[in-house]
């Protein structure tokens, strides 16, 4: 039982490290204010949303492609 405790110290010492190298990669791209602008996005909600987006506009031609990805395509 000891054994997995300080192997769970260690793992949670090692996810500490991965979200702040997270945090400061996502603070450092170009697209951070608009994705950390949107509600309900914290801390590991808008490093994701940038991630499954992208940067690629191009990707997006308009505003069907963009609710297409989000799920919000009208039927």
């Amino acid at each position: 039982m000891l054994s997995l405790v300080t192997r769970l110290k260690n793992l949670q010492a090692d996810i500490k490290g991965y979200d702040q190298d997270i945090q400061d990669l996502f603070q450092s791209h170009s697209d951070y204010k608009i994705f950390a602008s949107l509600p309900g996005a914290g801390v590991r909600v808008a490093p994701r949303l940038l991630a499954e987006w992208g940067d690629d506009r191009s990707r997006y031609p308009g505003l069907p492609a963009v609710q297409a990805l989000a799920g919000t395509t009208p039927v």
